[in-house]
């Protein structure tokens, strides 16, 4: 009875990695997951009664069980009947490929997570690079939006730090959803993201399987009013301005709207700006054929460069490396309103008159969030700048144009923001700013040049107010075109 007993080492090594799997899977996976669901499940009755826009049961659901609703809705049974009818194989293929669609695609929030941590972070993170501001909101339209509506935000898209930027400023309001693209997926982003309520996108496929769940997925959302964001572009602006809305989520979020029975859908759009982007070099060189075929290691080593540089300036001392980032939010628009006030009966339509006026309500909605783009230092004299092009200028010179661009931007309604007040502190750091990065030389003769390989960035900052410059140079490239 207590003989030793001899073993080879592989089969101790097996044992030990099943004994280990076991008590993961057995022990500590479910102690865990019952701590974070009732420390959730607290956070919710902590927070709920203080938001504007309640937490919705849909986002708190877990994420198996919202992919199984997914993969098993009629909508999406007819698509996989559909797809396995035209593709000539068995309906069980494809039902397993559309639930490894689903549970790729939804989200598993955390409200633990988003509201100790992920708002926090997001906090800490935006405040280190940036001064952050909340420009103008519109309170009352804010408050006078309905309970039962389903909300959804749409943003310019200038960074990915758009979703950190809003988060921050609306966390004491709601939670919303997010659509992010296949730059997410990289680990550890993806279950942070997940937590955080963000729901992954292929954006290039043309698979008309992976756009019926994706469509579905987008219907629930909305039907279940869970606050949701759009970037109405659908991409990052490679240019600084404004590219033509994209409809296809806004169709998805509109396609089974029935004015009679559905509720209300109601669009509030946000405008935001910053005196740097993180990515500005990787956004400008993103038409290069080049570019768009570099690595993941690519990618990587970039994030990888710009951490060590955050930790580079924090040695430093330096504070707000990244200058200043603002965020304005507009008048809440009524689906339902918008449809009478424009005498359109949505439910007789057909596919091709729905997107006559959804593009007639994207270029609307696209107007309202160009109107709402903070004009910031930075851009006021990248703007001024582009003007000179190769040739020199000395500082007075600058500082007579940016004060008449500022006159300007006020005169065509421009939401300017200054730190504290003072256009001439937000003018003496961006100039500081653009000399730190050689953007711009200072010669010999004390007279300033832009650097040559730096001009797309310039245009890339000026652009993002030349909407509210008639007489600025390239002024087209920011209105709504591709």
């Amino acid at each position: 009875m207590l003989d030793t007993v001899g073993i080879p080492v592989w089969l101790l090594s097996v044992l030990a990695i099943l004994a280990t799997a076991g008590v993961y899977n057995y022990v500590a996976a479910p102690l865990t997951r019952r701590s974070m669901q009732r420390r959730s499940s607290r956070v919710v009755r902590q927070v709920n009664p203080r938001l504007q826009i309640k937490l919705s049961t849909f986002a708190l659901t877990r994420r198996r069980v919202l992919a199984d609703r997914l993969s098993n809705d009629p909508q999406v049974m007819k698509a996989i009947e559909s797809a396995a009818a035209e593709r000539g194989v068995e309906i069980d293929t494809v039902r397993r490929e559309v639930a490894k669609i689903a549970y790729e695609m939804v989200p598993s929030f955390s409200p633990y997570f988003y509201f100790r941590f992920g708002h926090r972070f997001a906090r800490a993170f935006m405040r280190f690079m940036y001064r952050v501001r909340l420009g103008e909101m519109d309170d009352a339209g804010l408050a006078a939006v309905s309970a039962e509506a389903s909300v959804v935000f749409l943003m310019n898209h200038r960074t990915n730090l758009d979703y950190a930027l809003v988060t921050y400023l609306t966390a004491k309001r709601t939670m919303w959803t997010i659509g992010a693209g296949e730059w997410a997926r990289a680990w550890p982003l993806r279950p942070l993201l997940r937590a955080a309520g963000v729901y992954f996108l292929r954006r290039e496929t043309n698979d008309a399987l992976y756009r019926a769940v994706l469509k579905r997925f987008i219907q629930m959302v909305t039907e279940a009013r869970v606050p949701h964001a759009v970037f109405l572009e659908g991409a990052l602006s490679r240019t600084g301005g404004l590219h033509k809305p994209r409809l296809g989520l806004l169709s998805y979020l509109t396609t089974s709207f029935d004015p009679k029975t559905s509720p209300d859908i109601v669009f509030i759009p946000i405008g935001t700006n910053y005196d740097r982007v993180p990515e500005e070099r990787t956004i400008v060189a993103h038409a290069s054929e080049s570019f768009v075929n570099r690595s993941t290691w690519f990618v990587l080593r970039g994030v990888i460069e710009f951490i060590g540089y955050l930790i580079a300036q924090r040695l430093r001392g330096q504070r707000k490396p990244f200058g200043n980032a603002c965020a304005n939010f507009g008048t809440p628009v009524s689906f339902s309103a918008w449809l009478r006030n424009h005498w359109v009966d949505w439910a007789s339509l057909d596919r091709t008159g729905r997107f006559y006026w959804l593009n007639r309500l994207g270029e609307e909605l696209m107007s309202d969030i160009a109107a709402l783009i903070p004009g910031l230092p930075m851009a006021f004299v990248c703007s001024v700048v582009r003007e000179y092009g190769d040739d020199a200028f000395d500082e007075e010179d600058l500082r007579v144009r940016y004060e008449a661009r500022l006159d300007a931007a006020y005169e065509a309604g421009c939401h300017v923001y200054l730190p504290k007040g003072d256009r001439w502190l937000g003018y003496g750091e961006a100039l500081h700013m653009l000399r730190g990065r050689h953007i711009l030389r200072l010669g010999k003769d004390r007279r300033f040049r832009a650097n040559p390989k730096d001009k797309p960035l310039i245009d890339y900052y000026a652009t993002s107010v030349a909407q509210f410059l008639p007489d600025a140079p390239n002024r087209r490239s920011a209105d709504c075109v591709d």
